[in-house]
């Protein structure tokens, strides 16, 4: 029945379908009506078909390299600890994961990183089920620790965004001294500071090929695990893309060292600059839409931060922030589909345009001599500035929005200016401009 049912209609191509729509225009321009231009730079089509599928399709060999790389679409629900003193840190902890958290960050606030810290803090926690990871800590790995404990340690951005020199001598011996090494990028530090998202990608690629360039062979060898950290913001569709599109350049370049990765983890966290303190219940609006553009994008672990997190951070805002995530699967069923978008025409065609267009520039920045000789020149603080400046612009001029800010606001507030950011790597805040 329902074979007649479709032989009954003809198929409509892509060009029909445009001729119709420019049509019910009635003489106005198409390309200026309908179409429009991203901040990436993508060209934004009105309508997509199963013949930019078919052409996806055909240039990458009847392979979409956009399959998913885990067997499920789950993931772990991240809940941030900080630990000032190792005791009361693991407790909190503890309450955390019977609270609905799926896995633990431990914020060491620069505390320096031991086999015994590492004991205390994940005393009675079932590491196996649930992941711990340490991060903003002193020191070197210098003690075997188990292969489900991972260790936040982007020594490349964090000291750009110190503005420090960099100096990756500590890592290399800490990785030397260890059976097992894993490497950790945060692209969300770039996303926080104004990058686009193509920058944000080509960013990633570029400090993981510098890592990687700073290896033996033997050495490389060594790294079994991957983390990467983006930031998701509010465009939804794009986001998603983003985070579809970091894995599928990641392959192209791991393949280039033979790197035989047990696991190459996709962290998403809420971004920072769409947060506002006037309205912070809009927060948890933009909470939601981050976190379903993560679980669709194929993110392995998601963390929210808490709607107010940028007034009192109250107990029942970190919980709000943990059962969005519950909600999503547990009544919404986002886990049920292993990566939903696969096969949309818009979102495989947003996908393969980010990750040309961030791929192209990452080949721009090899050019230059890598990331940190990108960076010596100038080349990606001028990027993240350029951009940075362009959203504050559109910002002030509505538009871009930030609902309750600049857009249906309480018209009593005024725009105060902030003072300049003191590092290019700073996080910006749009909403800071009307607070």
């Amino acid at each position: 029945m329902s074979k007649n049912l479709f032989s009954a209609f003809q198929p409509v191509s892509k060009e029909a379908w445009k001729n119709k729509i420019i049509k019910d225009l009635k003489g106005k321009d198409y390309n200026e009506s309908l179409q429009w231009h991203s901040e990436e730079g993508v060209l934004v089509e009105p309508i997509y078909h199963s013949e930019d599928l078919e052409k996806l399709i055909e240039d990458y060999n009847n392979t979409l390299l956009n399959l998913p790389s885990k067997p499920n679409n789950n993931w772990f629900v991240l809940e941030k600890v900080k630990v000032d003193d190792a005791e009361n840190a693991n407790q909190i902890a503890l309450n955390l994961l019977n609270e609905g958290a799926e896995a633990i960050e431990f914020d060491c606030q620069e505390k320096t990183i031991t086999a015994d810290l590492v004991d205390q803090l994940t005393k009675g926690i079932l590491v196996e089920v649930a992941p711990i990871s340490f991060s903003n800590y002193k020191g070197s790995i210098s003690f075997n620790a188990s292969k489900h404990l991972s260790f936040k340690n982007d020594v490349i951005s964090q000291q750009l965004a110190t503005n420090q020199k960099v100096d990756l001598s500590q890592w290399q011996t800490s990785l030397a001294k260890s059976e097992i090494a894993s490497v950790y990028i945060d692209g969300a530090l770039y996303q926080n500071a104004g990058a686009k998202m193509v920058e944000q990608l080509a960013f990633v690629l570029a400090i993981a090929n510098e890592y990687f360039n700073q290896l033996s062979d033997k050495e490389v060898n060594k790294i079994k695990n991957l983390q990467i950290k983006l930031a998701v913001g509010s465009n939804f569709f794009f986001e998603m893309a983003k985070l579809r599109a970091i894995r599928k350049l990641i392959k192209v370049l791991v393949n280039q060292y033979a790197i035989d990765f047990e696991s190459i983890q996709i962290e998403a966290t809420s971004t920072g600059i769409n947060k506002s303190t006037l309205e912070v219940y809009n927060n948890m609006l933009r909470n939601t839409s981050e976190c379903m553009s993560a679980i669709i994008g194929g993110a392995d672990v998601i963390h929210l931060a808490p709607h107010d997190s940028l007034t009192d951070q109250s107990e029942k805002g970190r919980r709000w922030a943990r059962n969005i995530s519950h909600i999503l699967r547990n009544e919404s069923h986002f886990d049920k589909v292993i990566d939903p978008a696969n096969g949309s025409y818009y979102v495989e065609e947003l996908t393969d345009e980010l990750a040309d267009k961030a791929w192209q520039l990452f080949k721009e920045i090899e050019a230059e001599g890598g990331f940190l000789a990108a960076w010596e020149k100038g080349t990606i603080q001028d990027k993240i500035t350029a951009n940075r400046e362009e959203q504050i612009e559109a910002f002030k001029k509505g538009k871009k929005v930030i609902l309750g800010v600049n857009k249906f606001a309480d018209a009593s507030l005024e725009i105060e200016e902030i003072n300049k950011l003191a590092s290019a790597l700073a996080p910006l805040r749009l909403s800071a401009f009307f607070e």
